[in-house]
């Protein structure tokens, strides 16, 4: 359902999922909604009118996360990969695969691309992370869906991450009450036994 916050009246009601929803991400420019469901689906909407306006059914398992960057929208899955589609195009643009786990989380890294992409250039950032259960954070080229790194140190599975908006500091959480603060412009940091471990 899509509310107004002033008046809390009901706009829109979403319905075609056939499962739970388990999250949701607002495009920037705030003409799309994105929705994923234990169905499986991934599904797009039009929030002024509540119309669908895409449906992708490429993951095999229950999807966790969405995550937008221009008009590409990331979605990570229980079957252990990433995809991103082209809400504009309705196309898939990249099947990120490599996970031996759930992946649970999934993002971009650098806070600039929400006020770049506001003044015309939707492909201001080009990094993705994905955080899986089998404690391996992945770092990915969004335009070529290269893996550009992976960040070894946990001993559990990933629970929680964040990044400074300046795109220089990483921090991640994991299920055994570990956070690791990784210094991503440097690449000696991101070894286990120089990032700084809480």
């Amino acid at each position: 359902r899509l509310w107004n916050g002033l008046s809390g009246r009901c706009l829109h009601v979403f319905d075609g999922h056939h499962d739970w929803v388990t999250a949701l991400a607002f495009s920037v420019d705030g003409t799309s909604l994105a929705t994923c469901s234990n169905d499986c689906t991934v599904r797009v909407w039009n929030p002024m009118t509540g119309k669908k306006v895409g449906v992708y059914q490429e993951h095999k398992a229950d999807v966790n996360c969405l995550a937008f960057s221009g008009s590409l929208l990331a979605s990570s899955s229980q079957d252990r990969s990433v995809r991103i589609v082209d809400v504009n195009a309705h196309a898939v643009m990249h099947c990120l695969s490599g996970h031996r786990d759930n992946v649970p989380f999934v993002g971009y890294i650098g806070g600039h691309h929400d006020q770049a992409y506001a003044l015309g250039d939707p492909s201001a950032t080009a990094v993705l992370i994905s955080c899986c259960d089998d404690q391996i954070i992945r770092l990915w080229d969004i335009h070529t869906g290269d893996l550009l790194e992976s960040l070894l140190g946990h001993k559990a599975g990933i629970l929680a991450w964040d990044a400074t908006e300046d795109a220089e500091l990483l921090a991640t959480a994991d299920k055994s009450g570990a956070v690791f603060i990784w210094k991503l412009n440097d690449k000696k940091s991101r070894r286990r036994d120089s990032c700084a471990i809480l």
